[in-house]
Parts: structure tokens; C-alpha cells; sequence
């Protein structure tokens, strides 16, 4: 996460330091200085998943609307460029992995019908940026999970025991399920592949991830990502030789 709170920190100076003798930020600029800044702490914080700050994002509360004003710029951002990927990519907007279990990017109101092709009965979403997905897609509350995580983080390892035992209930009545983030690259796909791991569709980690990258070539966890995902191996491994 260190990656990103630097960039953020870096766009933080570049809106508040003065870019001249005499120079003084402006409305816009002490605004988007004030986001950038937000944004820094928050992706400082989200290093250690178990503080589940995206989970915090979403917290009803007094502060809800301010926070959401503070972070407009970037889930704008964000937006912009979930529809640009889709607009010039020609990555398909979700991918069967398994047999009722679908990894994609985040649904646009245009992609509504093909999603409906799909017939899914279930949506996970990892986006922390955006409002829940579940409107787009015709579900209702609830068979909608929502694991709110900013973008290149990672869930705690109580959300992911949380959301695997989800998924795997949902697939066991014979449901079509969709795992999305923003890009269908990192967050969900960490989410998969626990899954692959907890059915023994996948015997560990790396073995999760080609099996996904199979289906979806162009996912890639980061680091961070990589490090949770082998933390609920070996949580999920240590359960299994303790029951044996």
C-alpha cells in the first residue's frame, strides 16, 4: 500500500505547495489537496487488512456525507476509468471460473443484458469507491455481499472466511454467482481463488491463481494481495491437519 499512499502524497504537495513566489492554492486546489491527503491515509492504513478500512468507508454514520465529499475526486477518478477500460478494452466484463462462479470488473447500466445472459442469482462486490452494484444488476439486498476494500487492497481474513462460506453456500444450491471489483484483476480475484482453495478445487495458492488466470488471463494480484491469499492457505491448511 505504500505504493499508492506515495502517489497520493505526491499529489498532495503538487495541490498545496505554491508552484510560485506569492503563490496561494485555491479553492479547487485546497479540495483536491484535502482528498489527495485523505486518500494517503487511508491507503496507509488499509497496509494492514485487518483494520478493514474499507469496511469503515461504508459505515453509516454522521460523517458519511462529508467523507463522501472529501473523496469525491477519486471515486470519480476511479469511475472514469472503469468506464474507459470498458470502452477500449476487450477484456470481457466477467468470466466463468468455475462452474457458476464468475470473476469480472465492476457492471456498467450498459452491460445490464449481459448480465442477464449470465443469470446470476448472487453479486460479491469488493469496491469500496463505488455504490453498490446490486441496483445495476436487478438483485435484491439480499443476494448482495458487499466487501468493501480500496482499490489494490485486500480483505481482512475474517472477510474473506466471511465471503468464501458465502459463496460456497450460494454455489452449493446451485446459484451463478458474480465476484467483481473494479478491473476483475486483483481484489475479487483473491476472493476466487480463497474460493478454489476452500472447495480443493486448488491444492494452494499458486495453483489458485493459474487456474484463474486460465479463464482470466489478465488478473494479477500484488504483493499484498499474494501475502493474504497464502495467510488463508495456511489458516485453512493448519484447520485441515488439526481435523485430521
Amino acid at each position: 500500500m505504500l505504493a499508492y499512499a506515495s502517489s497520493f502524497l505526491l499529489l498532495t504537495a503538487l495541490f498545496l505547495i505554491p508552484w510560485e513566489p506569492g503563490d496561494r492554492p485555491g479553492p479547487v486546489r485546497l479540495y483536491l489537496g484535502l482528498a489527495s491527503a485523505a486518500m494517503t491515509i487511508l491507503y496507509l492504513a488499509a497496509g494492514d487488512p485487518e483494520r478493514r478500512v474499507g469496511a469503515r468507508l461504508r459505515r453509516p454514520g454522521p460523517w458519511q456525507a462529508l467523507l463522501g465529499l472529501v473523496l469525491l475526486p477519486y471515486c470519480a477518478g476511479a469511475w472514469l476509468l472503469v468506464r474507459a477500460r470498458a470502452a477500449l478494452g476487450r477484456e470481457s466484463p466477467a468470466d466463468e471460473i468455475v462452474a457458476g462462479l464468475f470473476l469480472g470488473r465492476h457492471p456498467l447500466p450498459g452491460d445490464r443484458q449481459r448480465y442477464q445472459e449470465l443469470r446470476l442469482n448472487a453479486v460479491v462486490d469488493l469496491c469500496a469507491e463505488f455504490p453498490p452494484s446490486g441496483r445495476i444488476l436487478g438483485l435484491a439486498p439480499s443476494e448482495q455481499l458487499s466487501v468493501p476494500c480500496l482499490d489494490g487492497a485486500a480483505p481482512s481474513i475474517q472477510e474473506l472466511e466471511s465471503a468464501v462460506a458465502w459463496i460456497e453456500a450460494r454455489l452449493g444450491r446451485g446459484e451463478r454467482l458474480l465476484v467483481h471489483c473494479a478491473a476483475g484483476h486483483g481484489r475479487s480475484a483473491l476472493v476466487v481463488a480463497c474460493v478454489l482453495v476452500a472447495k480443493g478445487l486448488a491444492n494452494d495458492a499458486p495453483g489458485a491463481q493459474e487456474l484463474i488466470l486460465v479463464r482470466r488471463p489478465r488478473v494479477g494480484l500484488n504483493r499484498h494481495q499474494r501475502q493474504q491469499l497464502h495467510r488463508f492457505c495456511e489458516l485453512r491448511s493448519r484447520v485441515s491437519s488439526s481435523a485430521s
